[in-house]
């Protein structure tokens, strides 16, 4: 950005020219002078300076944090990034937004603070989030940058026109070994924070998966209560994307996530794993905007590799 001042500016103060200029509170405008991101004539600061014919403000302002959401250091892996939309890498143990009992130490708290812009269309408290990973889920998560971006993408995600694959860990051999579970969920009557698979009503919830690597021994440490129904590293593709929807289906049909204890797999300390082996392993999209075809994929997580190279070994 690149703005001249006219006779209009002159003689007004620089603070209350970049507000006007930028649709910002002055308080925003001192901040963005303060910090370096707008300079003028090449200078930082100056925001009660009054403005004189030929004076330059330049820079690139990062927009204002969302309301409720504070900026907050820290980094995660970025994998793409436009100016539409970003792809990131989430690690397990980060919740994405803040929420009851959690201010901050957020995905999106650590987004601001590497100066993303976050569709705002979001809501307030989860701001640029299209699609959201547990807390202990691991892996590639999409972030919108601008409201456009925001509901196209929150389109093409109810019209299955994303692309949203996870490689899970799970007790025992599904049978067939090829197949969809869909089912009604809802929340647990008897644990509110936890969902259910319920023989009727509840909202519709569908998953597809395909078994790729079968393991007949616990490994080296028990899996469960019955060891020899062995484990299996299963390819998971979500038809919708309830919460917790992968950890509900497989739980309510015998087949827990290793390490998920919420669900059913909480005896699965398997190699120091501890916490459910579920990674979002790879996303395909068209890019709503731009038409380009994208493809990302993300590496097993050292904890999740350390338990599969256990499971072989037993």
């Amino acid at each position: 950005m690149r703005l001249t001042a006219d006779a209009e500016i002159a003689g007004a103060r620089v603070d209350a020219w970049v507000a006007k200029a930028l649709a910002v509170s002055r308080r925003r405008a001192v901040e963005l002078l303060g910090s370096g991101e707008l300079t003028l004539n090449g200078a930082v600061g100056q925001p009660r300076r009054h403005g004189r014919m030929g004076d330059v403000l330049e820079g690139e302002p990062s927009p204002a944090p969302p309301a409720g959401v504070a900026a907050e250091p820290g980094s995660v892996p970025v994998v793409f990034q436009d100016e539409h939309l970003a792809v990131v890498d989430k690690p397990a143990g980060l919740s994405v937004h803040p929420g009851a009992g959690r201010g901050g130490g957020t995905l999106v708290n650590i987004l601001l603070g590497m100066k993303m812009p976050l569709a705002a269309a979001a809501g307030a408290h989860r701001p640029g989030l299209v699609h959201r990973l547990d807390l202990d889920t691991s892996g590639l998560l999409i972030v919108a940058k601008t409201d456009e971006a925001y509901w196209a993408l929150v389109r093409m995600i109810a019209k299955r026109a994303v692309t949203r694959e996870y490689l899970a860990v799970v007790r025992g051999i599904p049978k067939p070994p090829r197949g969809t579970i869909q089912a009604g969920m809802a929340r647990d009557p008897r644990d509110p924070q936890k969902f259910a698979v319920v023989s009727s009503g509840g909202k519709r919830s569908t998953t597809f998966y395909e078994v790729i690597e079968r393991f007949k021994g616990a490994g080296p440490s028990r899996i469960g209560p019955e060891p020899s129904r062995g484990a299996s590293l299963v390819r998971v593709t979500l038809g919708t994307g309830r919460t917790h929807q992968i950890r509900v289906h497989f739980g309510a049909l015998g087949w827990p996530v290793l390490g998920d204890r919420t669900y059913g797999g909480d005896a699965a300390r398997v190699a120091g794993i501890d916490r459910q082996a579920l990674h979002a392993a790879r996303l395909e999209f068209t890019h709503p905007l731009t038409a380009q075809e994208l493809e990302f994929q993300s590496p097993l997580p050292p904890d999740i590799a350390a338990l599969l190279k256990a499971l072989r070994a037993g």
